[in-house]
């Protein structure tokens, strides 16, 4: 059954996402994140298969619900990286960007009808 998410459990489950997520013993996407304030980034790109292999319902809830889901993203990173330089911090408030790719629920785009528009 799948979880309905809270903004909330999305936080948490995004917060745990980022501490958890390795790759050959490496916290991938928290040591992006960390690197963010050291090469001056804005942004940050992760992969939706990782996702997908952390927590199915987080995945789903990245494609059924992209606006909310990517604001509860870009929220965790701006506040993993708050407490890096002051001015980084202040330049990167509002301006936050994650990116999702290599996403495979693909629609083409012969096949989108009214239906599909939110």
């Amino acid at each position: 059954m799948a979880t309905t998410y809270t903004p909330d459990i999305i936080r948490a489950t995004i917060a745990d996402f980022f501490m958890r997520c390795e790759k050959n013993g490496s916290k991938i996407y928290f040591d992006r994140v960390a690197e963010m304030s050291v090469d001056n980034k804005q942004s940050v790109v992760i992969d939706f298969q990782d996702v997908q292999a952390f927590d199915v319902d987080l995945a789903v809830a990245l494609l059924t619900d992209p606006n909310r889901t990517l604001e509860a993203f870009r929220a965790e990173v701006f506040e993993m990286v708050s407490g890096d330089d002051a001015l980084f911090v202040k330049s990167l408030r509002n301006k936050t960007i994650v990116r999702i790719n290599n996403i495979s629920d693909v629609t083409p785009i012969r096949s989108v009808n009214v239906s599909l528009m939110g």
